[in-house]
């Protein structure tokens, strides 16, 4: 059977098939989480995934996801969401 989860170190257990089933992508929720954390399960999700979502991102969490030069990251600043990834415009 093929695994429908990936654990981040301790940190948490993504969702990776979330999108075929419910047609969106597992939402990481930022706040209140290291932002080292953060920048790791966006690096996880991305890796596994092709795509990684992120909401509630402040800016301390911001300048360290920005530190780590993930590619194709935008910020909302509005609505504070982050997203990276190979899909979508």
């Amino acid at each position: 059977m093929e695994k429908r989860t990936k654990e981040i170190e301790d940190i948490a257990k993504l969702d990776i098939y979330r999108d075929k089933k419910c047609g969106i992508p597992e939402v990481i929720l930022a706040e209140g989480k290291e932002p080292k954390w953060v920048v790791k399960l966006l690096m996880g999700m991305a890796k596994a995934t092709g795509i990684a979502i992120a909401s509630r991102v402040d800016k301390e969490c911001f300048e360290a996801i920005k530190r780590k030069r993930l590619k194709n990251f935008r910020l909302r600043h509005y609505a504070t969401v982050l997203f990276t990834g190979t899909g979508g415009s």
